[in-house]
């Protein structure tokens, strides 16, 4: 694809009110052609015209930008949530290790635990809603020698437990992993409650503990391996929404960031 863009501005911008932009397509058989002429003056008046420059008035600012798109669309992004990931891992995990347990906070459907339960349905315990007691279930049968993952949504994970797994998991060193989904803004449809925004400052400042946020689904079975064979507290966040399927990326390692493109002004 090709792209012509034409910019041009007045020095004027103190009657700057309210933007309005006017799109105009035309098609050809070579491709779509896009014209938009956008005004910084919501009483200016927009040219339609493809091509054409518009009056948007004297002393006010005037872009025309116009596009050219070919018809050939890049390959679609391969897309999975992490969760899902995970809940393929887990599922795989209870097949290599006898000793893997799961727990769940009557969430099994969203964090995919059920993929497990459905495999193992005697070494899977739905706890109900009671994270806290999941926590200390979880504690208590990682310090009787099994390798113990307990999920539910990070608001409820991380934050409604944060006190039973500094008491009981953190400080004690319990192998416990712990897995959230959910975390973020991308569970906006259910509100302020469920936005867990804060889950790994609280996972981060707690002693012996772990923090694993895997790139995309690939990174989350590498990584669900990877903190099985680590001997201590583990929290992984992962995620509700389907997430792009990142090519290239270098096989998982604990402790390791990737990066994934180069640049001066932020780091995400």
């Amino acid at each position: 694809s090709a792209a012509c863009i034409n910019l041009a501005f007045d020095r004027d911008f103190d009657q700057v009110v309210m933007p309005v932009v006017v799109r105009t397509e035309t098609h050809s058989e070579s491709g779509t052609i896009l014209g938009i002429v956008c005004a910084l003056d919501g009483k200016s008046k927009c040219g339609a015209e493809l091509g054409a420059h518009a009056d948007l008035g004297a002393g006010h600012s005037r872009m025309l930008a116009s596009r050219r798109m070919d018809r050939t669309a890049p390959p679609p992004v391969q897309r999975e949530a992490t969760r899902a990931a995970y809940g393929r891992a887990l599922e795989a995990l209870g097949h290599q290790r006898a000793d893997l347990v799961v727990l769940d906070a009557d969430l099994s459907g969203s964090t995919k635990t059920r993929i497990f339960a459905k495999s193992f349905p005697d070494r899977f315990f739905n706890i109900g809603v009671a994270e806290m007691n999941m926590a200390g279930y979880s504690a208590g049968l990682a310090l009787s020698g099994k390798l113990v993952f307990c999920s539910s949504f990070a608001m409820f994970a991380a934050g409604k437990a944060w006190e039973p797994i500094r008491q009981s998991i953190a400080i004690t060193k319990a192998n416990v992993k712990i897995v959230a989904s959910h975390a973020g803004l991308t569970v906006g449809e259910d509100g302020a409650s469920h936005q867990m925004l804060e889950d790994i400052a609280l996972m981060r400042v707690l002693p012996n503990m772990r923090v694993i946020v895997p790139a995309d689904s690939l990174q989350t079975e590498a990584a669900v391996a990877a903190i099985a064979e680590v001997d201590g507290p583990c929290y992984m966040r992962v995620s509700r929404a389907a997430t792009p399927i990142m090519e290239g990326l270098p096989p998982f390692e604990l402790g390791r960031a990737d990066v994934v493109r180069d640049g001066k002004d932020l780091a995400l």
